[in-house]
């Protein structure tokens, strides 16, 4: 918009009279007063504008002035207009100009990190509530022409993720946990779409199954001891996801062993075995082993005992005889030890004597083993 003035100086006592011509393409073409004019150009480049002024006597001067209108820049944003809460969105100036952009003007909401910039971009901007919100840019060139823009984005609520294991502890032998969503929500206009499961995020993953794609309940077994890190990513129906994760551990047995303190081979007679587990072990930095019970066969007197020992235990008969040693620790795992013992027969011993009465004079006996 251009303010246009005439300045003209005449003689005393001598009416003027004035033309303008402002170009083409102005808002309006003439006028026939001094002013000021406020015109307008509905094109770009530069133009020419006329004054002619008269006096009474006709005598008359012709000024003229050339004005340059420059295009102005179209300011644009390029970015996606729906995002999760959890993502952060990418904004890019897109916008066209003859001329160079000279200063970028972003504002990114009171919602937003950063909230401004005055650079030309891209620009990473992350919010910290869900909503509708509206991003504006203003550029201007180094002439000074500017424009204005704004967009709005829909930033969605991220959904809540939840994991419900029935165990949290379980010894190694004969694991099997109950693992399951734990009332996992999406947004009130959305709906959880999709669970993704992984029961055992390390790089040796030892559970079986090692992913699944449902709500569960999942029955997992491992193979090792250790914490794992079981993980549940959920992603609702606008495609917004959320992760999460708890521990479960895998428990390490304790380690029963037999002691004895005799040979494991005996007669009958007078057997005697001192059976004890001082050298069983329990498991380092974790727990010990509160409970001790043994079995040693029904032959056997005693045929059960409990506590390390030692125990004094004696067979009442021939034979080969299993004897066997539960260990239980604090965590309730427990492992089992069997030691075999062997009772052997006596020799029977019989004499034969052909003659067993005889006089002094002349006695001779003949002893014979049978």
């Amino acid at each position: 918009l251009f303010w246009l003035q005439d300045s003209t100086s005449a003689y005393p006592n001598k009416k003027l009279s004035v033309q303008w011509n402002f170009g083409s393409n102005a808002s309006t073409s003439s006028n026939n007063k001094s002013g000021p004019h406020k015109i307008s150009y509905s094109s770009t480049g530069l133009k020419n504008v006329q004054l002619i002024v008269a006096d009474s006597n006709s005598c008359y001067d012709t000024a003229n002035a050339l004005i340059r209108v420059y295009p102005q820049p179209v300011a644009k944003i390029n970015a996606n207009n729906n995002l999760c809460l959890s993502q952060s969105l990418s904004l890019t100036d897109n916008s066209s100009s003859s001329n160079t952009i000279s200063q970028y003007k972003w504002k990114f909401g009171t919602t937003a990190s950063p909230d401004s910039a005055n650079t030309k971009g891209p620009h990473a901007i992350s919010f910290s509530s869900a909503g509708t919100k509206t991003i504006s840019l203003s550029v201007t060139t180094q002439q000074g022409c500017s424009d204005d823009t704004s967009i709005t984005v829909n930033v969605y609520q991220n959904p809540n993720a939840k994991i419900s294991i029935k165990d949290s502890a379980l010894c190694l032998r004969g694991n099997q946990f109950s693992i399951t969503d734990g009332g996992s929500s999406a947004a009130s206009t959305a709906s959880i779409s999709s669970y993704r499961w992984d029961f055992d995020t390390s790089s040796s993953n030892s559970a079986s199954p090692a992913t699944a794609n449902s709500i569960g309940a999942h029955n997992i077994k491992y193979s090792s001891i250790g914490t794992k890190i079981v993980q549940l990513i959920v992603t609702d129906s606008r495609g917004c996801p959320d992760t999460a994760i708890q521990k479960l551990t895998v428990l390490q047995h304790p380690k029963a062993v037999i002691t004895l303190s005799q040979s494991s081979t005996q007669c009958l007679r007078g057997n005697q075995f001192s059976f004890n587990a001082s050298n069983s072990t329990g498991v380092a930095g974790f727990s010990g082993i509160k409970q001790y019970l043994w079995n040693f066969s029904s032959n056997a007197s005693p045929d059960t005992a409990s506590g390390v020992g030692a125990h004094t235990v004696a067979y009442n008969q021939t034979g080969s005889f299993d004897n066997q040693l539960i260990i239980k620790d604090d965590n309730g795992c427990f492992d089992t030890a069997n030691l075999k013992v062997n009772i052997n027969p006596h020799p029977s011993a019989d004499i034969s004597i052909a003659d067993s009465i005889q006089c002094l004079r002349g006695n001779q006996f003949s002893f014979n083993s049978n």
